[in-house]
């Protein structure tokens, strides 16, 4: 929406997130580097986790250096952005932690999994604490909001793919903290939106 109505601010907050993303999944890469085939496969694979990061942060620059606008209308609220900040600073080290020790995740995952695939989800969930942390930089909530939102539709969706699979996982304890962590993670993102909307 934002690239289609050519506004660049609107569209900043994804900058942080691609790139915290990309750094996270490339780590992953060269961790399981032989595990992958080594064909034009892995060339692709490298170079759009190697390649995003470095083009947005170049897009970023471009960007930047031509006229931007920075003017805060909306002030995000130091409720919002504590919760914002703290839970973006938690998210980035469990995703980080996840990623340096998969092990006990593996054995405990509801479903059959490997630590490849821990740690794919591990840097997708990293990369939303990212985007959360961005609320140090970024102070006007028109530019933030897009945040939160995703937050609850990522959350929704994952949630969605759980029940059309709910007869391939182990029910138990270990489900009942995924899907825990998945409702607590929309959650927060309707409390941001709430924090900001409610009367001052």
């Amino acid at each position: 929406m934002a690239v289609w109505r050519n506004q660049w601010e609107s569209a900043r907050y994804l900058i942080p997130i691609l790139v915290t993303a990309g750094a996270l999944i490339s780590l992953v890469t060269l961790l399981h580097l032989n595990t992958f085939a080594a064909d034009f496969r892995l060339v692709y694979w490298l170079l759009v986790y190697l390649g995003a990061p470095l083009l947005a942060l170049l897009i970023y620059a471009v960007q930047e250096l031509s006229y931007t606008n920075w003017r805060v209308v909306v002030p995000v609220r130091p409720f919002t952005h504590k919760v914002a900040v703290v839970t973006g600073g938690l998210v980035l080290l469990l995703g980080v932690g996840l990623i340096v020790w998969p092990e006990t995740a593996v054995t405990h995952w509801p479903w059959p999994t490997s630590a490849l695939m821990v740690r794919i989800f591990a840097a997708w969930f990293g990369a939303f604490g990212g985007g959360l942390l961005w609320f140090q930089v970024e102070h006007d909530w028109r530019r933030l909001h897009f945040i939160p939102t995703l937050m609850i539709a990522a959350a929704g969706l994952d949630l969605l793919v759980l029940f059309f699979y709910r007869h391939d996982v182990t029910y138990g304890p270990a489900l009942w903290l995924y899907c825990g962590h998945l409702v607590m993670f929309a959650l927060i993102g309707g409390l941001l939106h709430r924090a900001q909307s409610s009367q001052p």
